[in-house]
């Protein structure tokens, strides 16, 4: 709000070069951040779930962040591609294709698909580990 209250609004320029309307540029970033909270959820998902194997809340963070590095570290060496696709990290960047144009889906319809995997899998594991556990204390 402060940009557009400082600059004024008109046409965006997209990473091709390309500009458009700034409809359009508000639509594409809200098709931005929703790619990113989706794959943000992936990894409160898998949070939650080691968060039900520990009593200690500092070490459910900790595993978590931990994880989230390894990822992309891992994510980093080509020697290991054949895993690439399977790390939660490996298509958190591909948001940038929606800033182009045309806007290549591909890439983003897989990370949007294994953002969704990864966020079921773990929230099924955490329901199914907290419903079998003590909550008493």
């Amino acid at each position: 709000m402060i940009g557009l209250i400082l600059f004024g609004g008109g046409d965006v320029t997209l990473l091709s070069g390309t500009s458009v309307s700034f409809g359009a540029g508000l639509w594409r970033l809200t098709l931005v951040a929703a790619y990113v909270a989706a794959s943000i959820a992936a990894i409160g998902a898998i949070g939650l779930f080691v968060s039900t194997l520990t009593e200690v809340p500092i070490a459910a963070m900790a595993t978590t962040l931990g994880l989230t590095i390894t990822s992309q570290v891992l994510d980093a060496v080509p020697q290991i591609s054949a895993i690439h696709p399977w790390l939660p990290s490996h298509y958190w960047q591909q948001f940038i294709d929606v800033l182009r144009d045309p806007m290549a889906l591909d890439k983003v319809g897989h990370g949007l698909l294994a953002a969704a995997t990864y966020t079921v899998l773990f929230l099924t594991l955490a329901w199914a580990r907290f419903t079998s556990k003590d909550v008493s204390s």
